[in-house]
Protein backbone atom coordinates (compact mmCIF):
# COMPACT_ATOMS: atom_id res chain seq x y z
CA UNK A 1 0.00 0.00 0.00
CA UNK A 2 2.76 2.47 0.97
CA UNK A 3 4.67 1.64 -2.24
CA UNK A 4 1.57 2.26 -4.34
CA UNK A 5 0.93 5.62 -2.63
CA UNK A 6 4.57 6.57 -3.14
CA UNK A 7 4.37 5.81 -6.86
CA UNK A 8 1.18 7.85 -7.16
CA UNK A 9 2.85 10.78 -5.41
CA UNK A 10 5.91 10.56 -7.70
CA UNK A 11 3.72 10.48 -10.83
CA UNK A 12 1.73 13.46 -9.55
CA UNK A 13 4.90 15.47 -8.91
CA UNK A 14 6.27 14.65 -12.39
CA UNK A 15 2.99 15.82 -13.96
CA UNK A 16 3.09 19.06 -11.99
CA UNK A 17 6.66 19.78 -13.05
CA UNK A 18 5.71 19.23 -16.71
CA UNK A 19 2.68 21.51 -16.51
CA UNK A 20 4.36 24.20 -14.41
CA UNK A 21 2.00 23.82 -11.45
CA UNK A 22 4.92 23.65 -9.01
CA UNK A 23 5.88 27.22 -10.02
CA UNK A 24 2.47 28.81 -9.45
CA UNK A 25 2.55 30.98 -6.29
CA UNK A 26 0.06 30.35 -3.51
CA UNK A 27 -1.73 32.93 -1.36
CA UNK A 28 -4.21 32.68 1.49
CA UNK A 29 -7.48 34.60 1.58
CA UNK A 30 -10.58 33.79 3.63
CA UNK A 31 -14.09 33.55 2.20
CA UNK A 32 -13.15 32.85 -1.43
CA UNK A 33 -15.89 32.64 -4.10
CA UNK A 34 -15.53 31.76 -7.77
CA UNK A 35 -15.88 34.80 -10.03
CA UNK A 36 -15.03 37.44 -7.44
CA UNK A 37 -12.03 39.75 -7.43
CA UNK A 38 -9.70 39.84 -4.43
CA UNK A 39 -7.43 42.65 -3.27
CA UNK A 40 -4.19 41.22 -1.89
CA UNK A 41 -1.89 43.37 0.21
CA UNK A 42 1.69 43.80 1.29
CA UNK A 43 2.42 40.31 2.60
CA UNK A 44 1.28 38.56 -0.60
CA UNK A 45 2.72 41.32 -2.80
CA UNK A 46 6.20 40.82 -1.38
CA UNK A 47 6.24 37.09 -2.15
CA UNK A 48 4.30 36.98 -5.44
CA UNK A 49 5.36 40.20 -7.19
CA UNK A 50 8.65 41.27 -5.64
CA UNK A 51 10.27 37.85 -5.07
CA UNK A 52 8.69 35.64 -7.76
CA UNK A 53 8.37 38.50 -10.29
CA UNK A 54 4.81 37.60 -11.29
CA UNK A 55 2.91 40.04 -13.49
CA UNK A 56 -0.56 40.71 -14.90
CA UNK A 57 -2.03 37.59 -16.50
CA UNK A 58 -0.01 35.15 -14.42
CA UNK A 59 -1.77 32.38 -12.52
CA UNK A 60 -1.98 32.08 -8.73
CA UNK A 61 -3.36 29.42 -6.40
CA UNK A 62 -5.71 30.82 -3.74
CA UNK A 63 -6.25 28.91 -0.50
CA UNK A 64 -9.12 29.76 1.83
CA UNK A 65 -7.40 28.36 4.93
CA UNK A 66 -10.01 25.66 5.54
CA UNK A 67 -9.09 23.29 2.72
CA UNK A 68 -10.57 25.06 -0.32
CA UNK A 69 -8.20 25.49 -3.29
CA UNK A 70 -8.87 27.84 -6.21
CA UNK A 71 -7.17 28.99 -9.39
CA UNK A 72 -6.93 32.68 -10.09
CA UNK A 73 -5.33 35.22 -12.42
CA UNK A 74 -3.56 38.48 -11.62
CA UNK A 75 -5.65 41.35 -13.03
CA UNK A 76 -3.65 44.40 -11.95
CA UNK A 77 -0.66 45.41 -9.85
CA UNK A 78 -0.23 48.65 -7.90
CA UNK A 79 3.43 48.75 -6.95
CA UNK A 80 3.14 52.09 -5.14
CA UNK A 81 0.54 50.58 -2.78
CA UNK A 82 2.19 47.14 -2.67
CA UNK A 83 -1.04 45.41 -3.65
CA UNK A 84 -2.54 43.49 -6.56
CA UNK A 85 -5.95 42.22 -7.68
CA UNK A 86 -6.78 38.63 -8.54
CA UNK A 87 -9.86 37.11 -10.19
CA UNK A 88 -10.94 33.74 -8.77
CA UNK A 89 -11.50 31.51 -11.80
CA UNK A 90 -12.23 27.97 -10.65
CA UNK A 91 -11.75 25.26 -8.09
CA UNK A 92 -8.40 23.49 -8.22
CA UNK A 93 -8.38 19.81 -7.31
CA UNK A 94 -4.86 19.46 -5.98
CA UNK A 95 -3.53 16.63 -3.89
CA UNK A 96 -3.44 17.35 -0.15
CA UNK A 97 -0.08 17.09 1.54
CA UNK A 98 -0.28 15.29 4.88
CA UNK A 99 0.04 17.00 8.23
CA UNK A 100 1.22 15.05 11.23
CA UNK A 101 -1.23 14.19 14.04
CA UNK A 102 1.02 16.12 16.39
CA UNK A 103 0.91 19.48 18.17
CA UNK A 104 3.41 21.15 20.49
CA UNK A 105 2.92 23.48 23.45
CA UNK A 106 6.08 25.56 23.74
CA UNK A 107 7.42 27.75 26.53
CA UNK A 108 8.08 31.07 24.79
CA UNK A 109 11.85 31.41 24.30
CA UNK A 110 13.87 34.60 24.01
CA UNK A 111 14.47 36.48 20.79
CA UNK A 112 13.14 34.94 17.60
CA UNK A 113 13.11 31.39 18.98
CA UNK A 114 9.34 30.99 18.67
CA UNK A 115 9.35 32.55 15.18
CA UNK A 116 11.78 29.83 14.12
CA UNK A 117 9.80 27.12 15.92
CA UNK A 118 6.58 28.15 14.12
CA UNK A 119 8.28 28.08 10.73
CA UNK A 120 9.84 24.69 11.38
CA UNK A 121 6.62 23.24 12.80
CA UNK A 122 4.75 24.48 9.74
CA UNK A 123 7.29 23.20 7.22
CA UNK A 124 7.47 19.78 8.85
CA UNK A 125 3.69 19.34 8.95
CA UNK A 126 2.65 19.77 12.60
CA UNK A 127 -1.03 20.56 13.20
CA UNK A 128 -0.76 23.23 15.90
CA UNK A 129 1.56 25.11 18.21
CA UNK A 130 0.56 26.55 21.60
CA UNK A 131 2.79 29.31 23.09
CA UNK A 132 3.10 28.96 26.87
CA UNK A 133 4.09 31.44 29.58
CA UNK A 134 5.92 29.39 32.19
CA UNK A 135 7.91 30.13 35.36
CA UNK A 136 11.11 30.48 33.33
CA UNK A 137 9.63 32.42 30.42
CA UNK A 138 11.51 35.71 30.02
CA UNK A 139 9.94 37.04 26.80
CA UNK A 140 6.27 37.65 27.60
CA UNK A 141 4.11 38.84 24.68
CA UNK A 142 2.52 42.28 25.11
CA UNK A 143 -0.62 43.19 23.21
CA UNK A 144 -1.66 41.76 19.84
CA UNK A 145 1.40 42.67 17.77
CA UNK A 146 3.46 39.62 18.66
CA UNK A 147 0.54 37.22 18.24
CA UNK A 148 -0.37 38.70 14.85
CA UNK A 149 3.28 38.37 13.80
CA UNK A 150 3.27 34.67 14.68
CA UNK A 151 0.07 34.15 12.68
CA UNK A 152 1.58 35.95 9.67
CA UNK A 153 4.63 33.71 9.90
CA UNK A 154 2.34 30.66 9.86
CA UNK A 155 0.59 31.91 6.70
CA UNK A 156 3.82 32.87 4.92
CA UNK A 157 5.35 29.50 5.74
CA UNK A 158 2.26 27.65 4.50
CA UNK A 159 2.37 29.55 1.19
CA UNK A 160 6.00 28.63 0.68
CA UNK A 161 5.93 25.00 1.83
CA UNK A 162 2.66 24.17 0.02
CA UNK A 163 0.43 23.43 2.98
CA UNK A 164 -3.27 23.76 2.23
CA UNK A 165 -3.97 25.07 5.73
CA UNK A 166 -1.64 27.16 7.90
CA UNK A 167 -0.47 25.60 11.12
CA UNK A 168 -2.78 26.68 13.93
CA UNK A 169 -0.97 29.18 16.18
CA UNK A 170 -2.98 29.35 19.38
CA UNK A 171 -3.29 32.27 21.78
CA UNK A 172 -0.54 32.32 24.43
CA UNK A 173 -1.61 30.89 27.79
CA UNK A 174 -0.21 30.96 31.29
CA UNK A 175 1.01 27.51 32.30
CA UNK A 176 -1.60 27.12 35.05
CA UNK A 177 -4.45 28.13 32.73
CA UNK A 178 -3.23 25.68 30.08
CA UNK A 179 -3.20 22.77 32.51
CA UNK A 180 -6.53 23.68 34.08
CA UNK A 181 -8.24 23.86 30.71
CA UNK A 182 -6.62 20.75 29.34
CA UNK A 183 -8.52 17.53 30.05
CA UNK A 184 -6.38 14.56 31.12
CA UNK A 185 -4.58 13.47 27.97
CA UNK A 186 -4.39 10.02 26.40
CA UNK A 187 -1.37 10.74 24.23
CA UNK A 188 0.66 13.57 25.77
CA UNK A 189 4.34 13.92 26.65
CA UNK A 190 6.49 16.52 28.37
CA UNK A 191 10.14 17.06 27.50
CA UNK A 192 12.30 16.07 30.48
CA UNK A 193 16.12 15.78 30.29
CA UNK A 194 17.20 12.17 30.74
CA UNK A 195 13.73 10.69 30.22
CA UNK A 196 12.94 7.82 27.87
CA UNK A 197 13.82 8.18 24.21
CA UNK A 198 10.74 8.49 21.90
CA UNK A 199 11.31 4.94 20.66
CA UNK A 200 10.89 3.55 24.19
CA UNK A 201 7.97 5.42 25.74
CA UNK A 202 4.95 4.74 23.53
CA UNK A 203 5.36 7.92 21.46
CA UNK A 204 6.10 6.09 18.22
CA UNK A 205 3.34 3.58 18.81
CA UNK A 206 0.77 6.37 19.18
CA UNK A 207 1.96 8.02 15.97
CA UNK A 208 1.94 4.70 14.15
CA UNK A 209 -1.72 4.32 15.13
CA UNK A 210 -2.40 7.88 13.89
CA UNK A 211 -3.45 9.00 17.36
CA UNK A 212 -3.46 12.75 18.00
CA UNK A 213 -0.42 13.50 20.15
CA UNK A 214 0.86 16.56 21.95
CA UNK A 215 4.26 17.35 23.43
CA UNK A 216 5.16 20.07 25.94
CA UNK A 217 8.54 21.77 25.41
CA UNK A 218 9.97 24.23 27.91
CA UNK A 219 11.72 27.59 27.34
CA UNK A 220 15.37 28.25 28.16
CA UNK A 221 16.09 26.28 31.31
CA UNK A 222 13.19 23.91 30.70
CA UNK A 223 10.16 23.46 32.91
CA UNK A 224 10.46 23.85 36.68
CA UNK A 225 10.17 20.78 38.90
CA UNK A 226 6.69 21.86 39.98
CA UNK A 227 5.53 22.33 36.39
CA UNK A 228 6.87 18.93 35.39
CA UNK A 229 5.13 17.19 38.29
CA UNK A 230 1.85 19.02 37.56
CA UNK A 231 1.93 17.91 33.91
CA UNK A 232 2.64 14.31 34.85
CA UNK A 233 -0.32 14.39 37.25
CA UNK A 234 -2.48 15.49 34.31
CA UNK A 235 -1.41 12.46 32.30
CA UNK A 236 1.65 13.67 30.39
CA UNK A 237 4.51 11.18 30.15
CA UNK A 238 8.19 12.20 30.38
CA UNK A 239 9.96 12.24 27.01
CA UNK A 240 13.69 12.55 26.39
CA UNK A 241 15.84 13.52 23.42
CA UNK A 242 19.11 12.11 21.98
CA UNK A 243 21.05 14.86 23.79
CA UNK A 244 20.04 16.09 27.25
CA UNK A 245 19.32 19.68 26.18
CA UNK A 246 18.03 21.05 22.86
CA UNK A 247 17.04 24.57 21.88
CA UNK A 248 13.29 24.98 21.51
CA UNK A 249 13.23 25.15 17.67
CA UNK A 250 15.59 22.17 17.49
CA UNK A 251 13.32 20.12 19.75
CA UNK A 252 10.35 20.94 17.50
CA UNK A 253 12.28 19.88 14.39
CA UNK A 254 13.40 16.66 16.05
CA UNK A 255 9.86 15.69 17.06
CA UNK A 256 8.52 16.45 13.59
CA UNK A 257 11.32 14.45 11.96
CA UNK A 258 10.51 11.43 14.12
CA UNK A 259 6.77 11.77 13.48
CA UNK A 260 7.20 12.20 9.72
CA UNK A 261 7.98 8.51 9.32
CA UNK A 262 4.31 7.78 9.96
CA UNK A 263 1.24 8.62 7.84
CA UNK A 264 -0.40 11.97 8.50
CA UNK A 265 -3.75 13.54 7.73
CA UNK A 266 -4.64 15.76 4.79
CA UNK A 267 -3.64 19.38 5.34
Amino acid sequence: LHLSLRRQRQMCIRDRIKTGVMRIPRVFHSGVKIGEELELGRESFGHVVRVLRKSVGDAVIILDGVGGIYRGEILSIRASEESFRVRVASHDDQESYPTLPLGVAVGIPRGDGLDVAIRQASETGLEWIQPLITERTVARPRGRNKIERWQRIAIESAEQCRRHRPIEVREPLEWSVFLEGDAPVRHGWIAVPGAEHPAEGGFLEALRNRESCEVLIGPEGGFSTGETHAAIERGYQPLGFPTPVLRTPTAVIYLAAVASFFPGTDS
